[in-house]
């Protein structure tokens, strides 16, 4: 009878009807569970104001460059045109070459569909993770792995702490698509068959056009290595230990997948050898210190996101039990396994600095990357599979003393390292170390403990449950603050005076219309952001700005993490030929001394290390200001212009203290000859504070010193009151053609959108010179453009009229392109069909 029994179970095995209703199953139970593990850490996020889309923790890029960027693709295709070109930021720049607008990825086109409705875009954001989690759980199949190992794995890919710290990045886009890569790539290296190359294929396309190109190249070369180490394996498995047949068939697969992105790539390449990017000279050396190590199993920060208090953009936490079962995993002496800690272990070793690991960022294109952040989800995608198959080898019903060895040591490992650095990260800043952590991490030790112990199965989904939901208790630690700085640009008195005048560009230095924002309302701004810039827009505004050397160039834009014009520089004729009508902020020529007082001034203060600049709301507006705890004091030493000199600041005070201040005394002296005179004393009470104009002209022309001073309010308790001098600005007369034409909105009397006849006969235009640019005559003649003074272009003036149109030539190779290796794959679909 047991043998009938045993026969039947076989047989019911073997049924492909069991099996697929089976797979089905588990399909449907992984689903429900990584639902809800995403609802449970997202759902709250989503129910705050800006939901998950602008919850920003720590990179600006989102706001400021994804989201009017999508915006722009949107209204564009919905208005009948291709976005090949943004007229709107700087002097206009190719869009669909930025790469990063992602304009052929699917999830793209999804947004579009859904008209860029906010809870649509917090979906897609979902979406993309729910994706993350079923490629993983698909391709973990590959590996044997039993369904609890490849839902423990899966989640914990989904839900690592990289996807969570980044989730309105674009580039995730590209790095939730490694499980599909590994499956596609693996399958087309064991098995060679067509719809394997097709799939690997299709997986270069995504990643290629998901718009990241460091996200693509460590995704495609993990894929790459993963491919030929699948292909030996297999043939010494099976064959004579040949492998010369394989480099062809992976080297196709990616041929094919980069022809059908080519009108994106060949587009991006184009960009790229005319760009200018801000990423210094040897950042692919730059590394984390290893003692920061600590924030890859427990929560990298608490509280606001808006800057790390500890270390920029640490490595985001991968999770304890995550790292304590792909420590079993490792225990495990499976081929794959040792694959993967090869991986998990080189990886550290580049994103901390180890030798020899880190002498990668010295080779091209990884000496131009960003490494200790975008080698992260390789890292984390390593040890998912690793905790996937600890999970497994503790459900195999074997017993050894390696595991629970394993688990202790392990366990132990991790809480020390989270101690210790609680310790180190919490203690300079006298907060309190979440106990509630340690002691959850101390019931998952016992229950993964009594896991192994217990003989009865049946009871095994309790604590693995459990442990799913350890997998996202340390994304609490991550708590998005609510940008509002579209929101403030949209009810901006500047912005709906702009929208009414927006036949000129224009630039500003408030945060409410940072530039890329303005692009959501089609006005056109001379600043942009872009992690590369086009090259002859920076040298056109070094040039206009008076920026020397590579190293002025570099410090103007990390002042402004943009390229701000000087407004004491506003009065150049340049900047009108250059279209720059109107200026928005403080009055043009003006100096902002922000910069000199952090680098320059002398500060005293009783808590030593508490001064720096930050963000601050001053008249409903985010800006710049300079804080120190009072008492304080700054000293300048600086030559005062000839031309009505007078100085502008704006006291302010840290948003946190405005409960408990008292006020804070603030004085401004001048010392010339060696006698200081105070030119401004007023005690501020805590709140919004107004600018003051102080009269400088008895020391025009004169080199002196200018003394900021801060002493805590009346009441003389310890407690020491934040102090803080909004954005100290040196004014002087303003030339040109300047006029007030409302609140900080400047406007310049100058023809606009400058056309002009040079001596030797042609006609010039500042259209940013840029490769792709075709000009035509009223009877549709062709009309050969010429560059003219870097940025300019001219064309000869015996023509009266002109029209320019965009049509880059790598564009319409890459159309070209696209359209032969799509009816390659077509072809190759309906051959195999018919030989069936």
């Amino acid at each position: 009878m047991n043998s009938s029994a045993s026969v039947l179970s076989q047989t019911r095995g073997l049924n492909p009807l069991s099996n697929f209703q089976t797979k089905r199953r588990e399909w449907l139970h992984f689903s429900v569970i990584l639902l809800i593990l995403l609802g449970i850490l997202y759902i709250p996020q989503m129910r705050k104001p800006g939901g998950i889309n602008f919850g920003v923790i720590q990179d600006i890029t989102n706001i400021y460059g994804f989201y009017p960027w999508d915006t722009f693709t949107n209204r564009e295709l919905r208005a009948g045109y291709f976005p090949l070109w943004n007229p709107h930021n700087g002097l206009g720049e190719p869009h669909i070459a930025n790469m990063q607008s992602a304009v052929f990825y699917p999830l793209t086109w999804l947004k579009v569909i859904a008209n860029m409705r906010p809870f649509a875009l917090d979906l897609i954001l979902l979406l993309r993770l729910f994706l993350a989690g079923l490629f993983m759980f698909w391709w973990l199949g590959d590996l044997k792995l039993s369904f609890w190992g490849r839902a423990f794995g899966a989640a914990s890919f989904a839900t690592t702490g990289y996807f969570t710290r980044y989730v309105y990045m674009s580039h995730l886009n590209v790095e939730i698509l490694l499980p599909l890569i590994m499956g596609c790539f693996g399958r087309l290296a064991s098995e060679r068959k067509i719809r394997w190359f097709l799939g690997s294929a299709a997986a270069v396309w995504l990643a290629i056009v998901g718009g990241f190109p460091e996200a693509t190249l460590y995704a495609l070369l993990i894929g790459i290595i993963w491919y030929f180490y699948c292909a030996v394996v297999n043939t010494r498995g099976t064959m004579s230990g040949r492998t010369h047949g394989f480099a062809p068939t992976i080297v196709g697969a990616l041929s094919v997948g980069a022809a059908m992105s080519a009108p994106q790539s060949l587009t991006f390449i184009e960009y790229f050898v005319n760009a200018w990017a801000y990423h210094p000279p040897g950042i692919g050396m730059a590394h984390l210190e290893v003692k920061y190590a600590f924030s890859l199993v427990q929560p990298w920060f608490f509280g606001t996101n808006d800057v790390s208090p500890i270390a920029a953009f640490l490595a985001p936490y991968i999770g304890c039990a995550p790292v304590v079962f792909a420590l079993v995993g490792v225990m495990r002496g499976d081929r794959k396994g040792l694959f993967f800690l090869v991986i998990s272990v080189f990886i550290f070793g580049l994103i901390y600095g180890i030798r020899p690991f880190i002498w990668l960022g010295k080779i091209y294109p990884f000496s131009v990357t960003l490494n200790y952040k975008y080698a992260v989800p390789e890292f984390a995608f390593s040890l998912s599979v690793l905790a996937g198959m600890g999970v497994d080898e503790f459900l195999n019903g074997k017993s050894s003393w390696k595991k629970p060895t394993a688990i202790f040591l392990g366990g132990l490992m991790v809480l020390a390292i989270m101690w210790g650095g609680w310790n180190n990260f919490f203690a300079p800043f006298n907060w309190i170390p979440p106990l509630k952590w340690l002691l959850a991490d101390i019931i998952a030790l016992i229950l993964i403990l009594l896991l192994h112990w217990s003989s009865k199965k049946r009871f095994h989904f309790i604590p693995l449950a459990f442990l799913m939901m350890l997998l996202i208790y340390p994304g609490f630690g991550n708590r998005p603050i609510y940008n509002p700085a579209i929101e403030a640009g949209e009810k901006a008195s500047a912005r709906k005076f702009l929208s009414g005048h927006n036949d000129a560009r224009f630039a500003a230095d408030w945060d409410a219309l940072f530039p890329d924002t303005n692009l959501i309302w089609n006005l056109n701004d001379f600043r942009y952001y872009n992690p590369t810039y086009l090259r002859n827009y920076v040298n056109i505004f070094a040039r206009a700005d008076g920026l020397k050397t590579d190293d002025d160039i570099m410090r103007n834009f990390m002042d402004h993490a943009i390229f701000q014009p000087d407004r004491d520089k506003l009065t150049d004729p340049l900047w009108g030929k250059l279209g720059l009508g109107y200026w928005v902020g403080g009055p043009p020529g003006s100096r902002d001394l922000l910069p000199d007082l952090m680098v320059k001034a002398d500060w005293r203060t009783e808590n030593r290390g508490m001064i720096g600049r930050e963000k601050f709301l001053i008249n409903g507006l985010r800006t710049q200001a300079l804080f120190a705890h009072a008492p304080s004091l700054a000293r300048l030493k600086i030559e005062i212009p000839l031309e009505n000199p007078a100085l502008m600041v704006i006291p302010a005070f840290k948003i946190q203290a405005l409960e408990k201040s008292d006020g804070v005394l603030f004085e401004v002296r001048v010392n010339s000859g060696g006698e200081a005179r105070t030119v401004f004393l007023k005690f501020i009470e805590p709140g919004p504070s107004k600018e003051m104009i102080l009269d400088l002209s008895m020391w025009a022309g004169k080199t002196v010193e200018l003394i900021f001073i801060t002493n805590p309010g009346p009441r003389g308790d310890k407690t020491m009151d934040w102090s803080g001098w909004g954005r100290p600005s040196l004014l002087t007369d303003r030339k040109g053609d300047w006029v007030r034409v409302g609140k900080n909105l400047y406007m310049q009397r100058a023809k606009m959108g400058w056309i002009d006849k040079e001596k030797n006969g042609k006609m010039v235009f500042s259209q940013a010179y840029y490769p792709g640019w075709r000009a035509y005559s009223e009877g549709g003649q062709e009309i050969k453009i010429g560059a003219t003074d870097g940025v300019f272009q001219s064309v000869d003036s015996q023509y009266k009229k002109a029209r320019f149109v965009y049509k880059p030539v790598s564009f319409a190779i890459g159309l070209w392109s696209f359209l032969v290796s799509g009816c390659f794959m077509i072809a190759v679909i309906l051959l195999k069909n018919k030989g069936k």
